[in-house]
C-alpha cells in the first residue's frame, strides 16, 4: 500500500512547508487562478521564501495538456528540485504530470478541496483535441508529503466543496463494492462515515473547521481506498462525460453516483447493505436489496441537502452523444471491472438516460 512519507493534519499546518523545503534551493509552486485571490497564495510564497524559483498559476480544471506544456516552459527555465502543489485535484494532477516529466522529484501537496488526488497513485490529463482524459497510473505519482490544513478550505465556494466531497464519496463507495480486500474496505468505510456526516456542515458553514477537518479525513481515506482498490462503471462514465461537456469531475460524480449504484444494486446487494450500515442507517428488518436501496436514497438525500446538480441535462447534455460516449467507455479497464458485467454500449446508454 503506497502512501506519502508524511501527512500533516490540522489548522495552521501549512507552516510546516518552510521546514519541508529546506533541503532544496529551487522549488516550483503550482496553483490555479482561484487560489491567487486568497490569502493562502501569498502565505505559501512567503513560506517558500527565496527557494521559490518559479510559479505556474493557471492550472485549469480539469487538467489539460496545453497547461502542462505551458508549465514545462517555466520548468525548463527554472530547473526546480521540488514541486509544491496548492489547490484542488486538478492542480495536484497537473503537478503530478510535471513531476512525471522530471522523473519524480519531491512533491509537497497542499489540497484545498476534498477530491483526494493528494494521496493517489493516478492522475489524468485531458487532450482538448480528442476530449478524452488520459489516465496515468504508477506508485511514483503519490506525493512525498501532504499538508491537510482545514483553514485553507474556508474560502472554497460551496459548489466546489460539495462537488469535490461527492467525488471522494464516490471513490469510497465504488472502491468498496469493486474490491473485496477487507483492509481497503476499512478505508472505504472510514471515508463514507466521515464524508456523510461532515460534508453538509462544510457546505452550510464555511467556517466550521471541525466539519472541514472531518472532510479532510474523509478525502484522505477515500484517496487511499481508490488508490489501493478498483473503480468501475461510475468513474468509467465520468472520465468521458466530463471532458465531453466541460463538466467538472466533482459535478459529474455528483450526478452519476446514485444512478450507477442503482444499476449495480441487484448484482451486489450484500455490499450495498454493508454501505447502508456504514452510513448509520437503520436497516433492521430489511433484506439486503431493501437496505441497499436505502443507501442509494441516502446519497440522493445528501445531494439535495448540499445542492449539487442531479441531472446531466443541467449541463446541456443531450442524448444524441450517448452512444458514442458509451462505445468509448465500454472497453476501458474501469467499466470492465464493474461488478455487474456490461457487454454492449446500450447498457451504458440506459444508465446515462436515467441520469439525463
Amino acid at each position: 500500500m503506497k502512501s506519502p512519507r508524511e501527512i500533516f493534519f490540522g489548522g495552521g499546518q501549512i507552516s510546516v512547508l518552510e521546514q519541508l523545503v529546506k533541503p532544496f534551493e529551487r522549488v516550483l509552486l503550482v496553483t490555479d487562478n482561484n487560489l491567487t485571490d486568497t490569502p493562502h497564495y501569498p502565505l505559501a510564497k512567503s513560506l517558500l521564501g527565496d527557494r521559490l524559483c518559479g510559479i505556474f498559476e493557471n492550472m485549469p480544471a480539469p487538467t489539460d495538456l496545453p497547461a502542462v506544456e505551458a508549465a514545462m516552459e517555466i520548468v525548463e527555465k527554472t530547473k526546480p528540485q521540488a514541486i509544491v502543489s496548492l489547490g484542488g485535484s486538478s492542480t495536484i494532477d497537473g503537478a503530478k504530470a510535471i513531476s512525471q516529466r522530471l522523473d519524480w522529484p519531491t512533491h509537497i501537496s497542499i489540497p484545498t478541496t476534498y477530491g483526494g488526488s493528494e494521496v493517489t497513485h493516478v492522475f489524468g490529463v485531458v487532450d482538448p483535441d480528442t476530449k478524452i482524459k488520459e489516465v496515468f497510473i504508477g506508485s511514483e505519482c503519490v506525493p512525498s508529503y501532504v499538508i491537510y490544513d482545514s483553514e485553507l478550505t474556508v474560502t472554497l465556494p460551496p459548489g466546489i466543496t460539495a462537488g469535490s466531497g461527492m467525488n471522494s464519496l464516490a471513490h469510497c463507495i465504488e472502491a468498496y463494492y469493486c474490491s473485496a480486500n477487507p483492509i481497503n474496505r476499512g478505508f472505504c468505510g472510514v471515508g463514507i462515515e466521515w464524508i456523510m456526516k461532515s460534508l453538509p456542515g462544510c457546505v452550510k458553514d464555511p467556517n466550521d473547521l471541525r466539519a472541514r477537518t472531518g472532510m479532510h479525513l474523509g478525502s484522505y481515506a477515500a484517496g487511499t481506498a481508490v488508490c489501493n482498490g478498483f473503480i468501475g462503471l461510475h468513474h468509467g462514465i465520468c472520465h468521458f462525460i466530463g471532458p465531453a461537456y466541460g463538466i467538472s469531475h466533482g459535478e459529474a460524480n455528483s450526478v452519476m453516483l446514485p444512478y450507477v449504484m442503482q444499476y449495480n444494486l441487484d448484482a451486489i446487494p450484500y455490499e450495498m447493505a454493508a454501505i447502508a450500515r456504514i452510513m448509520g442507517l437503520n436497516i433492521a428488518g430489511k433484506n439486503n436489496l431493501e437496505a441497499g436501496q436505502m443507501a442509494i436514497d441516502a446519497v440522493i438525500d445528501l445531494t439535495e441537502k448540499i445542492g449539487v446538480p442531479r441531472h446531466l441535462s443541467d449541463f446541456g447534455v443531450t442524448e444524441d452523444t450517448f452512444k458514442e460516449l458509451a462505445e468509448k467507455a465500454l472497453n476501458t479497464s474501469a467499466v470492465q471491472n464493474n461488478p455487474k458485467p456490461l457487454k454492449n454500449p446500450q447498457e451504458i446508454v440506459e444508465v446515462l438516460k436515467l441520469a439525463l
